[in-house]
């Protein structure tokens, strides 16, 4: 008996020192592999500050698959306050373009696609000319792409008609956008993957996030017709709808937010009742913000007198349009050094300084003392009159007359 109770002692004894043998085995394994993560992580960090990101290592950032059978409307699904912000919905609702390369086309075949009078927003950057269809725009909102060695985000927010391309870096870090889902005054709130910063559409500044206060670049772009496109751009490409990895759930060619355009007194979500009365609240402006000046172009003034002149901050800009295709554009009024004032003549733009005639879409003079010369291209918003007074409340308004 007293043999056994002995050996019972021993046994406990034995369990108690293998279990903490054992505990000591399985507290250093868990050591080691933090320590192991722990390391990895540093030199994941380490590697991200000092190598650039590159166009295809950032479309690798795991993003929640985006497809999804709900198409946007301009009526939310769910409105929750945010501050200034309310949430229109789902990033998953409208699904952004993370690389628009694999669904261009040559103009040929596009052109099988996209009917004449389709409304595009056109970039051409170094020779390379590249077409975004605003029906396609409406069901995505935000297209990423890059157009000769420019790298570019494409934006379109249809519950305020108004159009923004913006460069897509910041402190040369490359960004990829999508819609956040997020609206501030019924505009849309873009989120760059990056660094999950929020930055409102209409004027590129950040909101929120971990890039801190920044601006993106705004770009020079076409608000213009497909052929008015391809007849300046006969080499362009353009989106394609049917390759398009969401072609089973759209329909390109119909604009889902055709009943919302068309309905009298509609002036977004999401936002107080009160509108600046200076212009009906749907008005298209074209709007100029430079050193922390703002300037809105009613479109229909612009139209009727074919080219605006101003001066905005510091910078000099004038507007020229071409009615044939309705296509408005800001360029810098000097050549040369030169300063030029303009005069339309006969439907035709001319210089007073030495009679030259323009082309307002291209900017280029094609005939006269200057032909062949250029003026710079400056980037400019449009869209509804009461988005642009939301967000510059202190902006000015062009009158031919003043």
């Amino acid at each position: 008996m007293k043999n056994s109770t002995q050996e019972s002692r021993i046994n406990s004894k034995l369990f108690v020192v293998l279990f903490i043998i054992l505990a000591l085995i399985l507290a250093y394994i868990s050591f080691r592999w933090r320590s192991d993560r722990l390391e990895e992580t540093e030199e994941r960090a380490t590697q991200t500050q000092e190598a650039e990101p590159t166009e295809a290592s950032l479309l690798d950032f795991p993003v929640k698959p985006t497809p999804t059978a709900r198409p946007p409307t301009p009526y939310p699904r769910r409105v929750d306050v945010m501050g200034n912000m309310v949430i229109g919905g789902e990033p998953e609702d409208i699904p952004a373009i993370l690389d628009a390369e694999p669904l261009l086309v040559d103009a040929e075949t596009g052109s099988e696609e996209w009917s004449p009078d389709t409304q595009v927003i056109g970039l051409y950057f170094s020779g390379s000319a590249t077409a975004y269809p605003v029906s396609f725009l409406s069901r995505h909102e935000v297209i990423n792409d890059r157009v000769g060695p420019q790298s570019v985000v494409v934006t379109w927010c249809p519950l305020c008609a108004s159009a923004v391309v913006y460069e897509r870096r910041i402190n040369q870090r490359l960004l990829t956008f999508r819609a956040s889902g997020y609206l501030l005054h019924s505009n849309l709130v873009l989120e760059d993957l990056e660094t999950r910063t929020l930055w409102a559409q209409l004027t590129g500044t950040s909101i929120r996030g971990m890039a801190g206060r920044h601006a993106l670049h705004p770009l020079p772009f076409q608000l213009t017709t497909w052929a008015a496109w391809q007849a300046q751009f006969p080499n362009t490409r353009v989106i394609s709808g049917k390759l398009s990895p969401y072609a089973n759930i759209f329909d390109y060619s119909v604009d889902p937010y055709g009943s919302y355009f068309g309905a009298s007194g509609a002036a977004g979500i999401g936002r107080g009742t009160e509108t600046d009365e200076r212009l009906p609240a749907r008005a298209i402006v074209i709007g100029l913000d430079f050193d922390q000046q703002a300037l809105a172009i009613p479109y229909n003034d612009l139209y009727n007198a074919g080219l605006a002149e101003m001066r905005v901050g510091e910078q000099d800009v004038v507007v020229f349009m071409d009615t044939e295709t309705a296509t408005p554009t800001a360029y810098e009024p000097i050549v040369a050094g030169r300063k030029l004032t303009f005069n339309v003549q006969n439907g035709t733009i001319i210089d007073n300084e030495t009679g030259s005639g323009w082309n307002a879409a291209t900017g280029e003079a094609v005939s006269g003392e200057l032909s062949g010369a250029k003026l710079k291209p400056l980037a400019f918003r449009s869209g509804f009159w009461f988005s642009w007074a939301d967000f510059f409340p202190d902006t000015s308004i062009w009158s031919e007359d003043a």
